[in-house]
């Protein structure tokens, strides 16, 4: 929980729904803020049951088996406007009749609502290795590696549309709000570099010596 402080390595301001009411008013889930993430990995490497003096022992022997799993909430977000008006802002959000435009008649500022009230689905990778190494005299060792990153292709969303209601000013002192029927579908999935990804393959050999 925070009162909505940046994380930006350029300076910037806090981005406070009221800059002039008290701090508490700010006081919401932290952008930052996963409750539950679960992170587990195993290593293990095959036994090697055939004597080295055997030529078969090449394909039996020395093998190993790797696999990492991460789980955890997904990240929170608010209810976003799309204001079409440059000035008299407070004039649209006045125009509010509605906040799934079915029209309740009175004014709730956005606010209300809460924020970072809503979450981001779960995100869920498992990533497995399989190793197989091919010793010659003491000195020289092959690797061949095979990489599989989100081996059950698991969607990982991480792009919403997060514009619930475009808001404009339609006078002085009156405004209007339209629910924007796109809010909270889905913009982009894995697409966020390393870290989310589609399935994906990579084949490696490494020469030790």
């Amino acid at each position: 929980m925070d009162y909505n402080q940046n994380a930006l390595t350029a300076p910037s301001t806090n981005n406070w729904l009221d800059p002039f009411a008290a701090a508490r008013t700010n006081y919401g889930n932290s952008s930052f803020n996963v409750p539950n993430r679960l992170v587990g990995y195993v290593l293990y490497k095959f036994p090697s049951p055939v004597s080295r003096s055997k030529w078969w022992s090449y394909l039996v022997n020395d093998w190993s088996f790797d696999d990492s799993y991460q789980f955890q909430s997904g990240l929170p977000y608010s209810y976003g406007t799309n204001t079409g008006a440059t000035s008299n802002n407070s004039a649209a959000v006045a125009g509010l009749t509605g906040w799934n435009s079915t029209g309740l008649g009175t004014y709730i500022p956005l606010p209300g609502l809460g924020r970072n009230s809503l979450k981001y689905p779960r995100h869920m990778v498992d990533d497995v290795k399989i190793e197989k190494d091919l010793a010659f005299r003491e000195r020289y060792k092959l690797q061949l590696i095979l990489s599989c990153f989100n081996v059950a292709n698991h969607q990982n969303i991480d792009g919403l549309n997060t514009t619930a209601y475009n808001l404009a000013a339609t006078g002085a002192t009156t405004g209007s709000a339209t629910f924007q029927s796109a809010f909270g579908t889905v913009s982009s999935s894995n697409n966020s570099g390393f870290l989310y990804t589609p399935r994906d393959v990579e084949i490696a050999f490494k020469f030790n010596f």
